[in-house]
């Protein structure tokens, strides 16, 4: 699978302290694995919500999420933030 990072993520990803990164970098590789190996469902702990447009997101924790759109073998991650950051970000595109 491709695995395509947009630069808003790579933005707010490089802001994140290292234990947070740490945390992202988990819940990511989580993800392209679980996706990969076809796996359903999906594991709890991803926290896995669809949005619209095709948009999905998974938390990486309380207050942080993934946003990612699978489209048939790619993965293209376009914002790590808050719920909020995540809905203005879909209002805008």
């Amino acid at each position: 699978m491709k695995v395509v990072f947009l630069n808003s993520f790579d933005k707010a990803y490089r802001k994140l302290p290292g234990n947070k990164q740490r945390q992202a970098d988990k819940a990511i590789e989580k993800l392209i694995y679980c996706l990969d190996e076809d796996i359903n469902p999906m594991p709890k702990g991803l926290g896995l919500e669809k949005r619209s447009g095709g948009f999905g997101y998974c938390r990486i924790d309380i207050h942080r999420r993934i946003l990612f759109k699978h489209e048939k073998k790619m993965l293209i991650f376009y914002l790590l933030g808050t719920h909020k950051q995540i809905d203005n970000y879909l209002k805008n595109i």
